[in-house]
């Protein structure tokens, strides 16, 4: 017979997972993507979730290279002049 006490500390953990795993799905579901609008060609493309501040992306149209620049309320594409070196990443 099971020990009431380790039955009740199994429900907990249950119901913890459970609620940790619908509120991260209510996050997925409620975010909104990022989007961005390419300054040369006018193209509006995703970016992905986790993108971050001062990373290289490129409009997937005509290919133009953007740093990304994160304030706290909004997201701006800086053209970038330079060569692009990934070091084999």
């Amino acid at each position: 017979m099971f020990d009431v006490n380790i039955l009740c500390i199994v429900c907990m953990l249950s119901f913890t997972y459970i609620e940790k795993f619908i509120n991260t799905w209510k996050t997925r579901v409620t975010m909104q993507a990022l989007k961005a609008t390419c300054k040369v060609c006018g193209t509006e493309f995703d970016l992905p979730e986790d993108i971050m501040d001062g990373e290289l992306t490129s409009c997937p149209t005509c290919g133009t290279k953007y740093i990304v620049k994160i304030s706290k309320d909004k997201l701006e594409l800086e053209e970038f002049k330079g060569d692009v070196e990934d070091y084999g990443e």
